[in-house]
């Protein structure tokens, strides 16, 4: 699920917003805290640094 979350944050076309819904989070703030666990950066960290 993280490397799925990976690519669509890294295509500018998706929102973190847009990312939460494809991958059918509860909301913004779950998505966040899993990505920060496993990516170890959050959604719009990961988005500035590509």
């Amino acid at each position: 699920m993280v490397l799925e979350a990976k690519v669509l944050l890294k295509n500018p076309k998706y929102s973190v917003s847009d990312v939460v819904t494809e991958l059918n989070f509860i909301d913004t703030s779950v998505f966040s805290k899993f990505f920060k666990n496993y990516a170890g950066v959050s959604p719009t960290t990961f988005i500035a640094s590509n």
